[in-house]
């Protein structure tokens, strides 16, 4: 009896859900996650339902804008000999040293930096996160490759893999099957990464936070409720 629908609000597309159960009053949630909730009595007609949630689209799409302005944490970041700076959830010192030859490598408990201008902190950021973005392509499309399988057996279209650095989402999967992944997410352990990996893949099959979305989750990653805990307690440089 429940059901989805999405409502057209300028030039956004909301996804609601609509959940039937025993009450008295409809009540209408938005999440931290973007998911939208419509709770109402059994006996609710739909084209109600529709006029309410109409009525209400700017008032969902503002709590959307704000939960969306809500960034993941990445301190400052002064790009010197000392400096930590996280790989794969381990903190590694930044080695700066003067070289003819430009490149970056991990050496023991070192992210070691070489270019023949050590005082250009913008050079070095921008190594850095070319460095980064890169590592990023890599292994966080081979964990993708690692659980995609599974969603395809059960009737999930091949997705288009992106990967960009994002301020206020870990990843985002579109109506057009591209799953985009934040590549700051190379900084955080596997175990945290895989639940956004397997988090997107879920949208292949419910593009909404709907109830049966979280149930294919749950399914397929018992412990994601901890791990996006985990997720959200990092601080990342």
């Amino acid at each position: 009896m429940n059901y989805e629908q999405k409502f057209k609000y300028g030039e956004s597309e909301i996804n609601v859900c609509v959940e039937f159960g025993k009450r008295k009053h409809l009540s209408l949630i938005v999440y931290p996650d973007l998911r939208v909730v419509v709770r109402v009595p059994l006996k609710s007609q739909k084209d109600k339902i529709e006029s309410i949630i109409r009525k209400k689209l700017r008032w969902i799409n503002n709590k959307i804008n704000y939960f969306n302005e809500l960034e993941p944490i990445f301190p400052p970041s002064e790009f010197i000999s000392g400096e930590t700076h996280y790989f794969l959830g381990k903190p590694y010192q930044l080695k700066i040293r003067s070289s003819e030859r430009t490149e970056i490598q991990i050496i023991d408990d070192f992210i070691e930096i070489k270019l023949s201008n050590t005082d250009d902190k913008k050079k070095i950021e921008k190594m850095l996160t070319k460095w980064y973005k890169s590592r990023a392509r890599e292994l966080l499309y081979q964990r993708t490759e690692k659980y995609l399988p599974v969603f395809l057996k059960i009737g999930a279209a091949k997705p288009e893999i992106k990967f960009r650095k994002m301020k206020s989402r870990w990843g985002s999967c579109s109506k057009r099957n591209i799953i985009t992944l934040n590549t700051e997410l190379i900084k955080a352990p596997f175990y945290c990464s895989d639940y956004v990996v397997v988090h997107e893949l879920c949208h292949l099959i419910h593009l909404s936070h709907c109830r049966k979305f979280y149930s294919l989750l749950q399914n397929k990653m018992p412990d994601w409720k901890i791990r996006k805990k985990q997720l959200e307690k990092i601080v990342l440089r």
